[in-house]
């Protein structure tokens, strides 16, 4: 909740950023698009770490890291100061604590692993929804040195989370004679992999912009500060219902790959409709929080499913790698969309052309993975999980490297109900 929602509020000290060093919006998007960006490119380095130190050790770093970049970003009198503090420092340390805190959690659950995932993630959309509005209170009281400084000591409480967790203990490894390692470049060669690269690239290529820049874009639009910061808040706490939208559909067995398309595509529409209150006289709060909630809600959707996408095209046994590289995507995407945003602003005056990108962008996210529904199964049992049968969990054993005995028995008692050769009892499906 602190990390990601501090992330996804950026926007929230750019209008007030971009009075105070009396700089270009494109040098100032720099300043959120590489705190946000660098939380998902540290990711690799975050998992060497994990593995090297300890899951928990990781996550104290990090809440150190984010707190004390945050925090500095007070005594910056450059802007480019802020790239360093804010934007590399923070990022990074967002990173070391997110992804390793959502790796143990999959080793602290069994049965109900991916309902605690479930409920875990809502910590996003309620970080979303109620650090724009601690970042306003704090912007109005103490300005925005104080802003910083008061953000970076809340931030620190994500070392106090990361002193209570505990690492379990690694299970051994199973190694037969027939093991063969994967590498893990391999997966770039899957086609449907490399569509997928594009789709998470040109995601949040879109969606930084919108998060980066909502609240500069209310305010000349006449709106007030505080109702800027409203509109990521509006954001957030519809994400959350998307959330939960995303989970009763699932009930229903839909495809999710289809799923996801639809709902990408979707949230680009509704980045280009935030333009639309432009075409009226005095553009209300009211009409671009309509447009804001149906992003939120769409967005929850997607980020409900894409983990689910990236095991259907990688498989389980390529999972790690596939995560790695496609999380290097989404930072780099992350990064670039606010620069090119602001420097569009700085050519036409105004941000309409760049709102259009920023949907054009995510709607294209969305259909360039059509192609990956040709020859598709559609069946149920399809989009529960990408190992069904006893076939492919005997390719595991000959094509990938050493596997954890418990995490074979954890996915299949999570995703399936076939017999678990490398348990004593049936695997049962979570119900």
């Amino acid at each position: 909740m602190l990390g990601t929602g501090t992330a996804l509020s950026a926007g929230a000290f750019t209008p007030t950023l971009v009075r105070t060093f009396e700089g270009s919006r494109e040098a100032v998007a720099w300043v959120g698009s590489l705190h946000a960006g660098l939380a998902f490119m540290a990711g690799p380095l975050s998992g060497v770490l994990a593995d090297r130190f300890g899951y928990r050790n990781t996550i104290i770093l990090g809440g150190v890291l984010a707190s004390s970049g945050v925090a500095l970003s007070a005594c910056v009198t450059k802007l480019w100061m802020l790239y360093i503090t804010y934007g590399i420092m923070g990022g990074i340390g967002v990173c070391f604590t997110y992804i390793p805190a959502v790796t143990l959690l999959g080793s602290y659950f069994h049965r109900w692993k991916y309902v605690a995932f479930s409920i875990a993630s809502t910590g996003v959309g309620v970080g979303t929804l109620i650090m724009p509005q601690y970042i306003e209170w704090l912007l109005e009281e103490y300005g925005w040195r104080g802003a910083y400084l008061l953000t970076g000591g809340l931030m620190l409480q994500m070392v106090v989370c990361g002193v209570i967790m505990v690492d379990l203990p690694k299970p051994s490894p199973i190694i037969t004679s027939n093991s063969k390692k994967v590498q893990p470049l391999s997966i770039l060669t899957n086609w449907k992999f490399n569509l997928f690269l594009a789709n998470n690239y040109l995601f949040n290529f879109g969606s930084l912009i919108l998060f980066v820049f909502i609240s500069d874009f209310a305010e000349l639009q006449g709106l007030s500060r505080k109702q800027g910061s409203c509109l990521i808040s509006v954001i957030g706490i519809s994400n959350s219902l998307g959330r939960a939208t995303n989970s009763l559909l699932g009930v229903f067995t839909w495809n999710r790959t289809i799923l996801y398309i639809i709902s990408c595509s979707l949230s680009g529409i509704s980045i280009c409709l935030i333009n639309l209150p432009l075409a009226c006289p005095n553009p209300c709060f009211f009409n671009l929080a309509i447009s804001c909630a149906a992003y939120g809600l769409l967005f929850g959707i997607q980020l409900g499913n894409q983990a689910i996408v990236t095991d259907i095209i990688s498989g389980v046994e390529r999972l790690n790698s596939a995560f790695g590289i496609s999380m290097l995507l989404n930072g780099v995407g992350a990064i670039s969309g606010p620069p090119v945003a602001g420097l569009m602003y700085n050519v036409y005056g105004r941000f309409e052309p760049a709102f259009y990108i920023a949907g054009g962008s995510v709607i294209l996210a969305g259909l360039i993975l059509l192609p990956m529904l040709i020859g598709q199964d559609n069946s149920a049992s399809s989009t529960k999980t990408s190992i069904g049968s006893l076939s492919d969990l005997n390719r595991l054993e000959v094509q990938s490297p050493p596997i954890h005995r418990s995490a074979i028995e954890l996915y299949h008692r999570s995703l399936t109900s076939i017999p678990c050769k490398y348990a004593s009892y049936r695997v049962l499906p979570d119900s």
